[in-house]
């Protein structure tokens, strides 16, 4: 019997700030954690247009800020569409409509990101398809907690612009801030799987944590927030997976992307993705690495073009990254300039490798186009 589906984006949630949660740090106990999960773009429409398709935005058509009118929802199937063509409810409650594909929800719901307690609201949400989450019909529920975003907002994109010194001094009191965030994100989810286990949905229900993007805190001059360039404080995502009829309670190593969770759910509820009328999905299903039957690494590719600062490119993107689990090329189009990272030795991306004869960047560089082309040609 497939199981349920519930879904939750913790809109701008650092990897390395919520696992040190204690709620965050109990789960991820309980089901597969995937901590280098890369995101297809350093901010929420392209990302999350990208996840809900298993396809990346130069070939979805959602590749910029202002691109989710360009989303080709007649070549590209979505995750709730899938999952209400297999007889599931399907449900949302977020923020802004715009900010995902929204092909296939029976139920839109829209909360405001600045007054709405999520945590009553969700629950209440919960509360409501409590009938709707058993045998008779399954129920595909996305619940998107848009309060770090609320806040960074507020807190940051309205205060400071993209080369305010006062900000970009401070990073030891901006990452004190975030972490106050980070923690009202996890007593969320603290709250919202304490009322799943009451009312006893969890047991046939797959549950998915994720975060879209991470968030600067002034590591680099130039972003404030997100969405400027392709570094690893943004770039870098999570998943976590909890049931255990599925998903074991590790945390894997591996190298993933958030392209790779589409093609995972489908996996797991048994669904067929054999219409050739959509585009293919480019992410691969995560099941393999957890049954350890999976040998080769996995390549991220990324991109972004900044509303603000020092390169704007919000209808096109400018900045673009292949990560491999060791190594980054960026390449940016606004300077012509390449960064090359050795990962491993340099986390922090310092230290640019590019031009010094690493055999590595050839290699990229060549991933690199071959990517670009897709969007020449697709």
């Amino acid at each position: 019997m497939p199981p349920n589906i519930l879904l939750i984006t913790l809109d701008g949630a650092r990897v390395d700030v919520i696992r040190r949660m204690p709620t965050f740090q109990r789960l991820t106990g309980m089901g597969s954690f995937f901590p280098t999960t890369i995101t297809y773009a350093p901010y929420t429409i392209a990302s999350q247009c990208a996840l809900f398709t298993g396809i990346y935005g130069n070939e979805n058509g959602v590749d910029n800020y202002y691109g989710w009118r360009l989303f080709k929802n007649n070549l590209c199937k979505t995750l709730a569409t899938y999952f209400k063509e297999k007889g599931y409810h399907t449900k949302t409650d977020v923020f802004n409509r715009n900010v995902f594909p929204h092909q296939g929800f029976d139920d839109i719901s829209l909360h405001n990101e600045n007054q709405d307690d999520l945590v009553a609201r969700h629950t209440s949400v919960i509360r409501g398809l409590r009938n709707k989450f058993s045998k008779k019909q399954k129920t595909f529920l996305y619940l998107h907690y848009s309060k770090i975003h609320a806040s960074l907002v507020k807190n940051v994109i309205k205060r400071y612009d993209d080369f305010s010194t006062e900000y970009f001094h401070r990073q030891a009191e901006n990452m004190k801030e975030y972490e106050g965030y980070i923690q009202e994100a996890d007593a969320y989810l603290g709250s919202i799987l304490d009322e799943c286990s009451k009312l006893g949905v969890l047991e046939d229900t797959v549950v998915i944590l994720h975060s879209d993007h991470g968030a600067s805190v002034g590591e680099r001059v130039g972003e404030k927030v997100y969405g400027s360039f392709c570094y690893d404080y943004t770039l870098k995502a999570f998943l976590l997976l909890l049931n255990p009829d599925f998903f074991p309670g590790r945390t894997f190593s591996q190298q993933i992307r958030t392209i790779d969770l589409a093609p995972t759910l489908l996996s797991v509820a048994g669904i067929q993705n054999t219409n050739t009328r959509f585009k293919a999905i480019r992410g691969r299903s995560v099941l393999p690495i957890i049954e350890e039957d999976e040998v080769d690494q996995r390549i991220a590719f990324s991109e972004t073009g900044g509303l603000g600062g020092p390169y704007p490119s919000p209808r096109r993107p400018n900045v673009h990254s292949i990560r491999t689990p060791n190594w980054k090329l960026i390449y940016n189009r606004a300077t012509k300039s390449r960064e090359l990272y050795n990962l491993e030795r340099d986390p922090v991306e310092a230290n640019n490798k590019s031009g010094q004869g690493e055999e590595i960047e050839p290699v990229l560089w060549r991933v690199l186009q071959r990517e670009n082309f897709l969007r020449q040609s697709g």
